[in-house]
């Protein structure tokens, strides 16, 4: 990238935050181009759950389940749990529950992401991501429920 271009960037990160502090962050990444690459999918801790704006057509299925994979790989290699995700046509919802375990270095949730967007990047052998993502500390139960319904509407 040119000094240009990273000139222009606006950091969304929070200022002095220590995002490897134990917790959970929503994270939001977006496919390059706003590609429609995955089908619907939702984290099997709800997988029981009809989604009411369906049917979601099954197209991209491999895509989705390489995406899935990854996704879940980051906690084997990081001291996190994937608390909860939702792959759409163009994007990813994630909560991540960031918790130090006996053993593990706390790692910082850029890593965590950084890692699971090369990954993919590796799989597909393309850049399929945009090169930032969003994120927000979520800071108590209720925001967590909020989201969690945000993410996956339960109505």
């Amino acid at each position: 990238m040119t000094s240009e271009i990273l000139a222009k960037r606006k950091n969304i990160r929070l200022k002095n935050y220590d995002y490897k502090k134990n917790g959970y962050y929503f994270v939001t990444i977006c496919t390059k181009n706003k590609m429609a690459l995955f089908s619907y999918r939702i984290s099997q801790k709800f997988d029981s759950i009809v989604v009411a704006a369906g049917p979601w057509p099954a197209i991209n299925k491999r895509n989705t389940d390489i995406v899935e994979e990854k996704l879940l790989l980051t906690e084997k290699k990081f001291s996190v749990e994937v608390d909860f995700y939702c792959i759409m046509s163009n994007h990813i919802h994630i909560i991540f529950n960031l918790q130090t375990r006996q053993g593990r270095a706390a790692t910082r949730l850029a890593w965590i992401v950084n890692a699971f967007k090369g990954w993919c990047t590796r799989n597909f052998g393309k850049q399929i991501f945009q090169p930032n993502y969003y994120e927000h500390v979520i800071r108590n139960e209720r925001a967590l429920l909020k989201i969690r319904e945000y993410i996956y509407p339960m109505k």
